[in-house]
């Protein structure tokens, strides 16, 4: 029998699967079967390797199985899950205290939402094979609106509506500022929460028609700031996509104006949050403008984002 939650381990993610099964009455075989009958592929050898700790669960499909087996093993919501992808939802590019505060407020914020629209972020119903995001800069120097091409493709059962979560600038007197979506042609929006101390919007998108499993679709939405345009302040800023799920490939991209080229530009890329016993990894370097446009893709992001920093304070170098 699994030992009470307060028995368990609190290391890696290996340590803890391997102390859920032990003394369990189902070997890996049996376990591996239960999870066929919930739809979930996931064979013995694979369970063993995760146990031991020689692989761990990467891709999509592999968090429903982690999840199914909390329920299989008896052990606490999350217990597994926290391990193999963490809890946060944002790469730890982060530069002071108040700025992680932030984040971490802002992830439990969103969890919380899902929660209550009963919508499960642990349950990957559907892998995200490419996210497009375009930022509009205009010649005054303010943000417009962002344009946001998802790709899905329908994992083992059919997916009618995901979330999402956008976060407004700071402003001229230093709170955060909201956006609102608009959905694209076949979806629309469901329940919207706004979160003023945050800054941040998190909205419920509702396909027209459902994709089947195995089903690739296209959703398209636009943020827009709550006023019409985002004033820029002096100094650095910063507009970066974050996705707590496995993406195959990310895209931002500003489109600045032409009266509004900026001076210093900058790229990041995070391609795993670490979880219990796992580190992400940030790449940062320096961007050249395509035009007017600024981009910064990652492909194979597990749990991270892509992040664009620009300025108009900087003398342009020669």
């Amino acid at each position: 029998m699994t030992p009470g939650s307060g028995q368990l381990p609190q290391g890696s993610f290996a340590e803890r699967l391997s102390a859920a099964l032990a003394g369990q009455p189902l070997g890996l075989q049996r376990i591996s079967q239960r999870l066929r009958e919930m739809g979930i592929s996931c064979s013995p050898s694979t369970l063993s390797r995760w146990s031991n700790g020689r692989t761990a669960p990467r891709r999509s499909q592999a968090r429903r199985a982690v999840a199914a087996l909390e329920a299989l093993l008896n052990v606490p919501q999350g217990y597994l899950t926290s391990a193999a992808f963490g809890e946060a939802t944002e790469p730890a590019w982060h530069g002071d205290d108040e700025e992680k505060r932030q984040a971490d407020l802002r992830a439990a914020l969103h969890r919380q939402d899902a929660d209550d629209f009963g919508i499960d972020l642990d349950a990957a119903d559907a892998e995200t094979i490419f996210l497009h995001e375009t930022l509009e800069i205009d010649a005054q120097r303010r943000g417009r609106s962002i344009r946001v091409r998802r790709i899905l493709r329908a994992l083992d059962r059919p997916v009618e509506r995901f979330l999402a979560g956008h976060s407004g600038v700071t402003g001229p007197d230093g709170e955060r500022l909201l956006r609102e979506l608009e959905p694209g042609p076949g979806s629309r929006l469901g329940r919207v929460r706004e979160h003023p101390e945050v800054g941040m919007t998190v909205a419920e998108i509702i396909l027209e028609r459902p994709l089947a499993p195995g089903e690739v679709g296209i959703v398209e939405y636009t943020v827009i700031p709550q006023g019409g345009v985002e004033e820029y302040t002096t100094g650095w800023h910063v507009c970066d996509v974050v996705h707590r799920l496995p993406v195959a490939e990310m895209v931002l991209e500003i489109i600045f104006h032409p009266e509004a080229l900026p001076t210093g530009l900058r790229g990041a890329v995070t391609r795993t949050i670490g979880g219990a016993g796992r580190r992400g990894r940030t790449l940062r370097h320096d961007l050249q403008l395509l035009g007017s446009s600024a981009i910064v893709s990652g492909r194979d992001i597990e749990r991270g984002g892509v992040r664009i920093e620009w300025t108009w304070d900087e003398e342009p170098t020669a």
